[in-house]
């Protein structure tokens, strides 16, 4: 935008290394240079110094910004500072202008093509919205700006509609999403290191926690953003912050304190001539003097504020002031005024109202008025096409009768004669399916048996073989065998449904779960094989009444067709939609298609396209079709062609208003597979109680259901990618981890590693969980180091008692440390990745028995190791804190120097104890009995 930047960013530096102020060093700079885009330039920043500290000088320097683009014909400068000027205005409360600016500067950068300043106008104009409580509006425009921000990679935009999209769900007391949101934006800026940021967000987050009465923690978060607001010198920030705390302290009841921080607030509000936080800090002080019981000098400062609003619309502020008024008056009894205000309130409230449903009024009527003209232009229509029918009537009636009864008697002779034709072909047909659907069934049955026995001895001959060429003939066997069986259940099921065995067993579902994540099932497989996989499901909580096991083999036959059919670099969609009482579902794929002349057979028992390569045994969507007809359902191929397939299937449900405790909600043996697309931060998913889990997992829909299965017992943390995953693992040492194989910046495989080979983690246990069932990539996992390996699909009580075994391996593996580790011990017997560190800790604090001023700093900094990694580490080996590890070392070492005979004045300084009577507690606290007597009763 600027050619000449550079020469602005040595000068200015050159100004600061004379230690002068950023706005002298621009004003210096406006003397010195010629260039009409860099002065411009220098306006701009000028009106940004100057914009939290005074902003009629920050107007200034905007106008003049636009007075020289406009005259030097610097369109894109133009529009900067047009939008500039809207800032400014709107900070001033301008509205009406400030819109107008927006708008302008909007114009521009459409032109331009500048997504940059698009993101930036429509972020700020929707905040306009957002202050004259225009919430549609406002929201409509935060989410046109949001696809925009990740597009130009924008992360502070991101992060400044995520925070005002928090104060949008804070206004609407939706306390739980406003705080993520604050969360999601403080999480995007303390990335980025933007201080004006953090501070806004850690004052937002204050304010939430005021409404919902934590009071100490918004004192804390206020307090921790005053600290950045006024060390940024943004007095208008720093005043917002300071009526916070006024606020919290109102509500706590410590009047003198919340009066101190309203006037501070104000006196800043007034030294940056803000007329809008001057009204709403003066509310604050209003409310403060009525509830301290000074009702004259609550009404005095009301009454000031009510002068603001001719100027100001803040409709909001107005309706809580005339409130306010109206309690002042009550208790200073004067009722007339009361009355008065009372009656401006309900005016105001109804007004606020009465405008909304306005609206809504005429968008109805206009859409009433157009239904109604199409409904008259359809009757004229039809009118016409009746008059013209009963002419033609009128004339051919007689040719038709004679034609029709020649047509009907014919018609009827022949349907007898197929009639009886097909009676008998009928019969016939079902006593050939029955023998066909028994005889299916018996051989299926008798195939699983052998099938089991052959599979067992294979897998135990490829764990086994040493020899490559064997192990993948072994794979191959087992691969297909695998294959068949599940070939076999599907015939099974096809065989229940013929016989009318198949029972519906039909509960509460909400349905947005179960197909998000029966979706996320085939995510890493559409990785894997470079598919792009798209997918669209119902909004908000939907709880039906179905089948969910048929819902899944639905799904799941339609979804693995589709990929089946699709080669590299396609795509597969996913799309379901539920009205009113029906669920449809679309899958769709890029695939070769389905010929015209097989299109009428694919629903068939045993057909098989002529279409692609693809082998196949026809059974998927014969029992996919049985499976939605028998759940009262319709299912067709909408369309076909070389580029693809699209199926649809619709399924009438029953609706539900939410989950009996009854009815099971489970997913549990849903395929359920990492997404593979862009990580949205969230929060930190944490339990209540237990053990330490890390989940390293991309999908943000697995890492949730992860979290749903394990909260309940263990505290789970979560990590969105394996580089993330690493750093969460060595800052918080969890006692086991579970990781995804296939996941952006660095996969399961790699986690592994480094954890295993690094100091602090590798006595953690690692779960990897991958949908890529061939043994090279188990082996891959296993070699690495994990401790056990889990296939997707996955069942939520397999994948809970891994976890719990694993735990119990290592509470045993604790114990058996924790003996081996004590001094009086002939030799420690500790083999693998432990023993190093185990010897490390046994020797150092051996050498530092007899020092009293060993510390758990001391040993953590003579492990190379932080206190809480240490902590983390020791606890999850030996069950105890560093700190005690050390206490009862000492004493092991003093129960052998008394057994020795040393005195036990010596032994306590000798083992590090400066205080006798600390040393006889701690020792009869292990002993149970004082050092004396059991030096007495060990001689």
């Amino acid at each position: 935008m600027f050619k000449f930047l550079p020469v602005i960013v040595i000068t200015l530096g050159s100004f600061h290394a004379l230690a002068q102020s950023k706005i002298d060093s621009l004003e210096k700079v406006l003397t010195i240079i010629t260039n009409d885009s860099l002065k411009v330039y220098t306006y701009l920043h000028l009106r940004a110094a100057y914009h939290r500290i005074d902003q009629q000088k920050a107007l200034e320097y905007t106008l003049k910004a636009e007075a020289l683009a406009k005259e030097a014909g610097l369109t894109s400068s133009l529009g900067e500072a047009k939008y500039r000027k809207g800032t400014v205005l709107l900070t001033m409360s301008v509205y009406d202008q400030a819109e107008i600016e927006f708008q302008e500067a909007l114009k521009i950068f459409k032109s331009l093509g500048s997504k940059k300043g698009i993101v930036s106008v429509k972020i700020d104009l929707a905040r306009l919205q957002q202050i004259q409580s225009k919430t549609e509006e406002a929201i409509s425009l935060f989410f046109e700006a949001i696809p925009l921000t990740q597009q130009i990679d924008d992360r502070n935009a991101e992060a400044r509609i995520y925070n005002y999209l928090g104060e949008s769900f804070k206004i609407q007391r939706q306390y739980d999403k406003a705080i993520m949101h604050y969360e999601l934006a403080l999480e995007l800026v303390k990335e980025l290191d933007f201080e004006p940021g953090i501070s806004a967000c850690l004052a937002n987050l204050g304010a939430v926690y005021t409404e919902i009465g934590d009071y100490d923690k918004a004192i804390a978060y206020h307090e921790e953003a005053l600290q950045l607001k006024r060390g940024s010198g943004d007095k208008l920030g720093a005043s917002r912050v300071l009526t916070n705390l006024g606020e919290a302290f109102l509500l706590k009841g410590q009047f003198d304190l919340s009066e101190s921080y309203f006037n501070d607030a104000y006196d800043l509000a007034k030294e940056v001539n803000n007329i809008s936080h001057q009204a709403i800090v003066e509310y604050g002080l209003a409310r403060m003097y009525l509830q301290r019981g000074d009702a004259t000098r609550s009404i005095e400062v009301a009454k000031e504020i009510v002068t603001t609003l001719r100027i100001l619309k803040d409709l909001d502020l107005a309706v809580k002031t005339h409130g306010l008024l109206f309690q002042a008056y009550m208790k200073a009894g004067r009722t007339e005024e009361a009355l008065a205000n009372a009656m401006l309130h309900s005016q105001l409230s109804d007004s606020l109202y009465n405008e909304k449903i306005l609206s809504v009024t005429n968008e109805l009527e206009v859409k009433y008025q157009n239904e109604q003209k199409l409904k008259e232009i359809a009757l004229l229509e039809s009118r016409n096409n009746f008059q013209t029918l009963q002419i033609q009537k009128g004339e051919n009636e007689r040719n038709y009768l004679i034609a029709l009864t020649i047509v009907i008697l014919l018609l009827l002779a022949l349907g007898y004669n197929q009639y009886r034709i097909k009676q008998k072909a009928n019969v016939r047909l079902e006593e050939l399916d029955k023998l066909k659907s028994d005889f299916f069934a018996n051989i299926s049955h008798e195939f699983r048996t052998p099938l089991s026995l052959i599979m067992a001895p294979l897998k135990e001959m490829m764990d086994k073989t040493s020899d490559n060429h064997n192990r993948h003939g072994y794979q191959l066997m087992y691969r297909n065998t695998d294959r068949l069986l599940k070939l076999i259940d599907q015939l099974l099921d096809l065989s229940k449904l013929e016989h009318k065995s198949f029972v519906l067993k039909k509960s509460n579902v909400e349905i947005g779960h179960l197909l998000k994540i029966i979706v996320a099932s085939f995510s890493s497989l559409a990785e894997y094989k470079k598919i792009q996989f798209n997918s669209s499901l119902p909004v908000g909580k939907n709880f039906v009444v179905v089948d969910q096991d048929i819902i899944q083999k639905i799904c799941y036959n339609l979804l693995s067709n589709a990929f089946k059919f699709t080669s590299e670099e396609g795509e597969v969609s996913f799309d379901a939609t539920i009205s009113q009482s029906r669920l449809k579902i679309l899958v769709s794929d890029s695939g070769s298609g389905v010929p015209l002349k097989d299109q009428e057979k694919i629903f068939d028992r045993f057909f098989q396209s002529s279409a692609g390569n693809h082998l196949g045994t026809g059974i998927g969507l014969a029992l996919t079709k049985e499976l939605v007809e028998f759940h009262g359902g319709k299912i067709n191929l909408e369309r076909s062609s070389v580029e693809g397939s699209v199926f649809a299937v619709v399924i009438p449900v029953q609706r539900a208003k939410e989950a009996d405790d009854n009815d099971s909600n489970d997913v549990g043996s849903v395929l359920t597979i990492d997404y593979g697309g862009k990580q949205m931060t969230q929060p930190e998913l944490v339990g209540k109680d237990g053990p330490v889990v890390l989940v390293i997992e991309d999908n943000p829909d697995l890492a949730s259901y992860l979290n749903e299965i394990l909260s309940k017992d263990y505290v789970v943390h979560h990590s969105s990618n394996g580089s993330l995953g690493i750093m969460k693992a060595k800052e918080v040492v969890p006692d086991l981890i579970i990781s995804d194989v296939m996941m952006p910046v660095k996969d399961g495989i790699q986690v592994c590693e480094e954890l295993k080979q690094a100091t602090e983690t590798d006595h953690i246990p690692i779960i990897l969980l991958t949908a890529r069932a061939d043994q090279e990539s188990k082996i891959s996992g296993l070699t690495t180091g994990a401790d056990d390996y889990l296939l997707k699909p996955f069942d939520p009580d397999e994948l809970k008692a891994r976890v719990s075994n694993l735990l119990a391996q290592r509470t045993k593996l604790r114990e058996k440390y924790s003996k081996q580790l004590l001094l009086e011990s002939a030799e420690m017997k500790i083999s693998g990745s432990q023993e190093v560190f185990l010897k490390s800790i046994k020797k150092i604090v051996s050498q530092h028995l007899d020092n009293s001023e060993f510390t758990a700093e001391d040993f953590s900094k003579e492990m190379g190791m932080s206190r809480m990694q240490l902590h983390r580490k020791l606890t999850a080996l030996t069950g105890q804190s560093a700190t005690s590890f050390v206490r009862e070392q000492r004493l092991v070492k003093a129960s052998q120097l008394l057994r020795s005979g040393e005195p036990v004045s010596q032994v306590a300084y000798a083992v590090g104890f400066s205080s006798l009577s600390y040393f006889t507690k701690n020792f009869k606290q292990a002993y149970g009995v004082a050092p004396s007597e059991y030096k007495m009763k060990s001689m």
